[in-house]
């Protein structure tokens, strides 16, 4: 796996959140679940934690790992994203969702990441349906981050 370090220092100057190891707690969550050891390792090293006060929540909210388990045991679009191997690591201020595309994985590289809006998967929609109606955004994680660092999200 790729070391993230630098890079997650660069992002934690542009947006309101810390990496750090994930409490033996919150491990033990995850490490019930059906999740790709990417994922797992990412975790494991780098939980995000939101870093800002509640009136100052930025539009990306990186997703600790109890957030992700709520938003996929019951919040849309998250739950029916995640009957399809898609899982969230960012939500929006709008609803929206940045995931996990666990069905396209590159080696030591992890999953693909796409974007997801909350007005066009609703609940319940099939597959076809959502690899239609999803947006490529990065090959990995790591693309994901540069972006970021490049300001690519900023409003």
């Amino acid at each position: 796996m790729r070391d993230f370090t630098d890079l997650l220092k660069n992002v934690e100057k542009r947006h309101p959140v810390s990496f750090s190891p994930a409490s033996k707690e919150d491990l033990n969550v995850f490490l019930e679940s059906d999740l790709p050891d990417f994922i797992l390792e990412f975790y494991r090293n780098h939980e995000p934690k939101c870093t800002a006060d509640m009136e100052d929540i930025p539009d990306l909210r990186w997703l600790s790992i109890n957030a992700i388990i709520g938003e996929v045991s019951s919040l849309e679009p998250s739950y029916t994203l995640n009957k399809h191997n898609y899982i969230p690591f960012i939500s929006t201020s709008f609803g929206n969702i940045y995931v996990f595309n666990c069905n396209k994985v590159h080696d030591e590289y992890g999953p693909e990441v796409y974007f997801a809006s909350h007005e066009m998967i609703v609940g319940g929609e099939e597959r076809d349906y959502i690899e239609s109606h999803i947006k490529f955004v990065a090959n990995s994680l790591s693309e994901f981050m540069e972006k970021i660092v490049e300001g690519a999200f900023e409003k």
